[in-house]
Order: structure tokens, then sequence, then C-alpha cells
């Protein structure tokens, strides 16, 4: 009886569900009421249309250069500044569950789990004992690995490009591993009658489309492929693989070249890469300094825990001069070639926090590696204590794990107060449109406020939006240019209402809701890089000096303090306006 609980306990499937389930668990709690970070509103923004706009004079788009005449139908293979696979998942998402926080980030989240269940076949393959009860419990620590992994939980919680990029990479990495390895630990050849080369090039291909950091993959590859698989580059299946894979990148290629006929130049990654001039896109390149090669070690030590790098670290090591490990030096090579190619890519992309996801892999093969030598080696030499020892460390370093993620996740996570603000607003104003729908001049922009406007009934009273114009540009996009183009609702920057009441009077304005929103210019919320205007200034001084007013609720940003600390400010000030 005792005997079938235990194989019970141990099958397979029932681990690897739980894995999933604690993977699930972690990356879907608070799923839409985390704050906005980085990029994610400039992201869903423009997939909630399939609309190329950034709301940026610095960074205008092929939308508004054709503003005079029709849209070109390459416009719509791709975006100025990142490929399209992305785009179009978040896209069919807000198609079918509406425009929201949750289903912005819900294509990511499956993502991150497609990706657990990945690794855990990736993490069966690099063992290969004769056992495969042991082959199947490196699978899955490979996956636990990863599901309570800081960094990918983070990523998968995001509205951002990189957890469908490493889902689709960790694909392209099996189907590369069968292409090549075929059942074994160490290159062969022979037969594919499971057409993995088909998969390693259609993979390969959605995984440029997702975003180009993709290509660091080529030089892993090659790289590998010199030096332990020579014959692979004169067989035919590589080559038709790099073909499907051009295949499906073809629409960025033919987007780029009549990009390059309209403007002169690439998209904005490819332009950066041929050092391209770019006049109408000053603001483009500012990640590449905002985040240098040179901040990696404090990055890396902000996304992983100190305890993962020193075991990665010691593992690489470990895998190079056991001599057990000399069988699989394939895969220690294979780890170490990644984690180096992923190196040389960010030299030139820079150390952003999103990108540094890309070593999780490649770290936890090492990982596995080293965990499966060892014990190998305790086995054969009947060291009982030794397997206890390796069982006490890998129970404590996945608490130290589990205790970072949660820190990092759930207790320190920055809080700045726009989801806060968005709930806010969401509240007051409603989803539906105005009376009056805003309008303007580029008839293809106004095409868009007037199709989504057609998804609500028509609004029974005036309602405008004024905010501050120095807001960092994802918040804006996500609180207010979404408002604009997808709900109906009038929101302007106060440069543009002051203009208005100057134009038609103050009059105009008096049987309208109006609100308006301030932005604490001390806190990180402040875009750094926009121009410093005092309209938003004066009108706040205008109403709480003239009218009397104080703002009626206010959100709180959380940030770091230069001693080391927290200090909390008044982040977003919102005032109702009655004229």
């Amino acid at each position: 009886m005792q005997e079938n609980i235990r194989k019970y306990l141990l099958n397979t499937h029932i681990l690897l569900l739980a894995v999933l389930l604690l993977g699930f668990s972690v990356r879907i709690w608070g799923l839409g009421s985390a704050e906005i970070f980085h990029d994610e509103g400039l992201y869903a923004f423009r997939s909630i249309g399939y609309l190329d706009y950034v709301q940026n004079i610095d960074q205008t788009t092929p939308i508004e250069w054709f503003a005079d005449r029709e849209l070109p139908w390459w416009t719509n293979l791709s975006f100025h500044d990142a490929p399209p696979l992305f785009f179009l998942v978040q896209h069919i998402f807000f198609r079918i569950f509406g425009d929201s926080l949750f289903v912005a980030r819900l294509p990511s989240l499956i993502a991150g789990m497609f990706a657990i269940l990945l690794m855990y076949l990736i993490g069966k393959r690099i063992t290969i004992p004769g056992v495969e009860e042991e082959r199947n419990l490196f699978g899955l620590f490979a996956a636990l690995l990863l599901s309570i992994n800081h960094i990918h939980i983070w990523i998968s919680r995001s509205s951002l490009l990189e957890s469908l990029l490493l889902t689709l990479i960790l694909a392209n990495i099996y189907f590369f591993l069968r292409f090549v390895h075929r059942g074994s630990p160490t290159p062969t050849v022979g037969s594919d009658s499971q057409l993995n080369w088909l998969w390693f090039g259609i993979t390969f291909g959605l995984a440029l489309l997702t975003k180009y950091t993709g290509i660091f993959l080529l030089l892993l590859y090659g790289v590998y492929c010199v030096l332990f698989y020579r014959p692979l580059l004169k067989h035919w299946r590589l080559y038709a693989a790099c073909g499907i894979a051009i295949l499906v990148f073809s629409p960025v290629l033919i987007y780029n070249a009549y990009l390059y006929t309209a403007s002169g130049h690439f998209d904005l990654q490819f332009a950066y890469l041929f050092g391209q001039e770019t006049p109408g896109w000053r603001a483009g390149f500012l990640g590449k300094s905002q985040e240098p090669f040179s901040n990696i070690l404090q990055n890396l030590t902000a996304m992983y825990s100190v305890p993962f790098l020193v075991v990665t670290m010691l593992s690489a090591l470990f895998a190079l001069v056991f001599q057990k490990a000399r069988h699989y030096i394939h895969i220690t090579a294979f780890a170490l070639l990644g984690i180096l190619s992923v190196t040389f890519l960010l030299t030139s992309a820079g150390s952003a926090y999103r990108f540094l996801v890309l070593y999780a892999p490649f770290a936890i093969l090492l990982i596995i590696l080293t965990g499966f030598l060892l014990n190998v080696y305790t086995k054969a030499n009947r060291h009982v204590l030794g397997l206890r020892i390796i069982f006490v460390a890998a129970f404590i370093f996945l608490a130290s794990e589990i205790w970072f993620t949660i820190d990092g996740i759930f207790l320190e996570f920055p809080q700045l107060g726009i989801v806060e603000m968005n709930r806010r607003l969401d509240e007051l104003v409603g989803e539906g449109p105005s009376q009056t729908l805003p309008q303007v001049s580029n008839f293809h922009l106004n095409a868009v406020v007037q199709r989504y406007a057609r998804h609500y009934p028509p609004g029974d009273h005036q309602k405008i939006i004024v905010y501050d114009s120095s807001l960092i540009i994802s918040a804006k996009l996500w609180l207010f240019t979404r408002r604009f183009y997808y709900h109906g609702i009038p929101t302007f920057p106060t440069e543009a209402f002051k203009q208005l009441i100057q134009e038609r009077g103050v009059e105009y304005f008096k049987n309208y809701e109006i609100y308006f929103v301030r932005v604490n210019e001390q806190t990180v919320l402040a875009n750094p890089y926009a121009p410093r205007t005092p309209h938003a200034k004066e009108l706040e001084d205008f109403l709480t000096a003239e009218l009397g007013l104080s703002p009626s609720f206010v959100t709180y940003a959380y940030q770091p303090t230069p001693e080391g600390g927290y200090q909390q400010l008044p982040a977003l000030s919102l005032f109702k306006i009655t004229f």
C-alpha cells in the first residue's frame, strides 16, 4: 500500500501539474492590479487597435507621415520600433475580452506557462540517463526553477514582449536539440522523421517576429555547430530551416524595404543597428543610454538572487572540471555559449531589466546538469551522506529563491499610483464615450475614434480629462490616450486645454464634466526628457488659489531614496473642475 502511494506521489504528470499550478498561482495573483511598469502602456495601447502610434512628436510613425493620403498596405505588416507578433497576439486578446490591464498581461502569463513546460522538456533532454524516472526528475527540477524564478515571473506578469519571446526561444532550443541530438546527449547524424528541422525554422522565425533580440540564437547555434557538429553545416535540412525562418520573418523584411523607400531609413531597431539618421525619431534610442551595458552587474543582482548567480557560476566551473562531465561537454558548452551569446547581444542592446531574462534558461541548464552529475557521482560511490547533503542544499536553494521572488514581486514591487488613478478614472468617467466625440485632423486616427466609439452606446453627457503633459509616456498612453482613441473620451494636455479656453471661452465648458490630473515632478512619473512647461502648474495654481479647489483624489508613489530606503510621495492629483 505504501509503495503504491509513493509511486502515485512521484508520478511525473502529477508533479509536473503541481509545478505548473505553482507557477500559475504566483503569476496570476493580482495580475490586473500590479503597477504599470516600464513600457507596458506603450505596447498595450497600440495592441488594442493594432495601431502604430505613440503620440510623441519626437517619435512619429507612418500613420502621421501619410496623414493626408491613403495609408499604404505595407504599414500593417510591422511596427516602426518592433516586429508585429506580440502586438497581434495581444490585439486578439483585446478583441475577445476588452481592454484592461488584466487582459493586456494575459498573453504574457499564458506564454510564461508554456515556457515552464518547455523548460521541463529541455531539462529532460540534457541528462539522458538510462532511468526514465531520473530524466523526468531533472526535467521537473528545471521547470520548478523557472516557475519560481523572479525575473521570469515579473516578465510573465507584464505587458512586455519578452515573455512571448522567451517562450519561442525555448521552443526553438527544444527543436534544435531534437534536430541535432536525435535522442542522444551528443550530436549524431541520422534521419529526422519528426520534422524537427521544420519546427526549428518556424519557431526561430516566430522568435524574430516577436523581438529582434532573439537573433543571439544565431551566434549560439553557429558556434555550437562549428565546435561539435560540423556535418550539420552541410545538411540540407539546416538551410531549409533557415529558409522557413526567413519566410516567417518576411513581413518585417517587406515592411523595412518599403519603409526605406518612404523615409530613407529602416525601422527604429535596424536604423540603430546600421547607424542610420532618423530625424523623426529623436526619442527612439533613449533606452540604449538609460540602461547601458555597464550597469549589467547592478541589474543582474536586482533581477536574480545572489545565491542563484553564485550557484550558476559554481555549476559552470564544476561542469567544466568534473571528470565525468566530459561526456556532457556539449551541453555544458551549449549553456555557456548561450550565456556568452546573450552577453554579446547586450553589449549593444543595453542591460535593461527585461533583457536579462534571456540568461535564465541557460543558467538553469547549468544548474540542472551539475545536479545530475552530482547525483551520478554520489550514487556510483554510494555516498548516502552526499545525497542527503545535496537534498538539503537543494531545499535551502529553492527556499532562498522563493523568498527572493516573494519579496521582489509582492512586497517591494514599485507602487507608482498609475493603476490607482486608472481605477478612479474608470469609476468617475466610465468606459463609454462623451456626448461629443473627440476629433483629430489626421483622418486615419479620426477613423479609429469613430470605429471604437461604435462599441458603446452614445454618450449622454459631456466629459473631458485634462492631464499634465510631463507624465511619462507609458502611463500617458494607458491613462489618457487610450480613452481618447478607444473610448471616445476627449483627453487633452494642459497646454491644449488652455488654448481651447482661449478660443471658445469658459462658457463653452459650462456643462462639461472636467477632470484634471497633475503630476508631482519630484516623482519618477515625471518624464525627465519632456520639456518643462508652466501650463500644468498654472492651472493647478488657478484651481487652488482662485477657485478654492483641492484634489479630490491623490495617489502615492513609493520610490527609493539615495540613502537606500523608500519614501512615500504624492504622485498623481485629481481635480474635478466645474465652470
